[in-house]
Parts: C-alpha cells; structure tokens; sequence
C-alpha cells in the first residue's frame, strides 16, 4: 500500500508523480474545508498505512466496542 496525493480536474483524479492501473480502487480523505489541506508525516503516514492493515485482516473492533472497553478504566 502507498499514499499518494491526487488533484480532481475537469472530472478526474490527477495522481500526482504515481500512474495508477486501469480499474484500481483507490481511498480518498477529503478535506471538508477546500482550503485545509491534507497532509501527514511520515509517521502518521506509516502507522495509517498498518491501521488499513490491520482492519483488512480483521483486526478492528467498532467504535461502540471501544467505548465499552473504556468503561471500567473512568
């Protein structure tokens, strides 16, 4: 898995420096302000990277889940 930083123009993602596959799926974070740019260091672009991971392996659990691991420890 990479991250890749695209541009939407004229109805299309621009990819910026990477050429993508015909017919590859690709995941989009988008800002809600247009003017907020998205942007993560590479720390947190690695550890984005392992959280995608885990979760198509199955290791997740929902976020109501969580809150009712956290119960015990407030």
């Amino acid at each position: 898995m990479r991250i890749s930083t695209a541009h939407y123009v004229d109805g299309k993602l621009l990819v910026d420096g990477v050429p993508l596959p015909d017919g590859v799926v690709v995941t989009i974070l988008q800002p809600e302000d247009d003017s907020e740019a998205v942007s993560l260091s590479p720390q947190d672009e690695e550890e984005l990277v392992e959280s995608v991971e885990q979760i198509r392996k199955g290791r997740w659990i929902s976020g109501d889940e969580l809150l009712e691991s956290l119960k015990p420890h407030s």
